[in-house]
């Protein structure tokens, strides 16, 4: 008790006060021990409390950047003490973590106790405003340059040529965000059409993304088929990801001349492909793993070859959109896609990928959705 009653007068609206009111601090707060990358703080949620950080480092973060950190000697959530908006920022633990929990009940108790604190509690909130104030300033020029960058990384979202026809189209949960969709196409006729899902969305979600496009389009000159392809995107995140972060993915080649597709999938992301011929709708199952599951540098990607018929559809989706919920909390699903998929399967597919949309924005009931949904359609010819 008596090194935390030390601690607390090196808190700079501490210093100077008397000790039995440190120490009746002291005796108020609650200790909390968190793991590295564990959230102490959600942002956009209600606090009543701030965290003196005993020992550790804890990061404030806004949508995956990180805007400021925070060591120890230093506090967080402080203006929770005295308004009740909502939080502006997350706060996670950079660190394995320690820390003290001040809630606004003790904080008013100690200001009716001695009133000079309540000075001291306003210099110190106002610099930790000012500071606050130039890091957001940042946080928005960062913003716009990556939401510049992001909307670089997509192609159009329109193609045709006596090969394909494809529309494609991705909606972010936030400004920034996981989903990636890209295709290529080749001399010798062949098309090359991928789709991702990085896990979470903010910008740790679109730097991976970033990643994988770059490495996608370095491997495709190297070699174009499926396995090389994710084996590739695989160990560009087991190398370069400090943290655990893993991608879900689906890549597939087109080859019209032997009428014939190869697809690789990585994770649970929904995938279809339309028989004109039998007038049947399959689903692409893959058993792969995500990409970048940690321990798994060596794994090998197995792909599956499918033959395909002039006016066939291919239909690639991000799991936001079956995992998208109503106001009652039941999810789109898969059957939901699946009878939507056949009920417009003979229109263009801009059409198609246009009344998914549609009817996934009346389920949910907005045009904001919780994750980022992305949706590629093709028509073979």
């Amino acid at each position: 008790m008596q090194d935390r009653i030390e601690f607390l007068k090196t808190i700079d609206f501490l210093t100077g006060a008397p000790s039995e009111l440190i120490e009746r601090i002291a005796h108020s707060i609650e200790v909390i021990a968190l793991p590295r990358g564990r959230e102490v703080l959600a942002d956009g949620t209600v606090g009543n409390s701030m965290y003196f950080i005993e020992d550790g480092e804890v990061r404030l973060e806004k949508r995956g950047q990180v805007l400021l950190s925070r060591q120890k000697g230093e506090y967080i959530g402080e203006m929770a003490l005295v308004d009740d908006a909502p939080r502006s920022a997350a706060a996670v633990a950079a660190t394995d973590v320690r820390l003290l929990r001040w809630n606004k009940d003790a904080f008013k108790d100690t200001l009716v106790r001695n009133g000079q604190i309540a000075i001291q509690v306003c210099r110190a909130f106002s610099a930790k405003i000012r500071e606050s104030v130039e890091s957001t300033t940042r946080f928005k020029q960062d913003l716009e340059r990556a939401i510049q960058v992001q909307r670089a990384m997509l192609p159009e979202g329109k193609f045709n040529n006596k090969v394909i026809d494809l529309a494609a189209y991705c909606v972010q949960a936030d400004e920034v965000g996981g989903d990636y969709y890209d295709f290529l196409i080749f001399d010798d006729g062949q098309v090359a059409v991928m789709i991702a899902d990085a896990q979470g969305h903010g910008f740790s979600a679109a730097l991976l993304v970033a990643m994988l496009k770059t490495r996608l389009h370095s491997q495709i000159r190297r070699g174009r088929s499926s396995e090389s392809v994710m084996n590739a995107l695989n160990q560009t995140l087991m190398e370069n990801i400090d943290d655990v972060q893993m991608a879900a993915c689906c890549y597939i080649l087109i080859d019209p001349e032997i009428r014939k597709f190869s697809f690789c999938g990585a994770g649970h992301i929904p995938q279809y492909h339309y028989c004109s011929d039998t007038d049947r709708l399959d689903k692409l199952k893959s058993e792969n793993l995500l990409l970048g599951v940690p321990n798994q540098n060596q794994t090998a990607f197995r792909a599956e070859s499918r033959s395909w018929n002039p006016d066939d559809l291919i239909i690639l989706c991000t799991d936001g959109i079956t995992e998208t919920r109503n106001t009652s909390e039941e999810e789109f699903g898969h059957d939901r896609l699946e009878e939507l998929i056949l009920r417009y399967k003979h229109r263009k597919p801009h059409e198609i990928q246009e009344n998914l949309l549609r009817y996934l924005e009346e389920f949910h009931g907005s045009k904001v959705f919780d994750d980022d949904v992305t949706v590629l359609v093709a028509r073979l010819r």
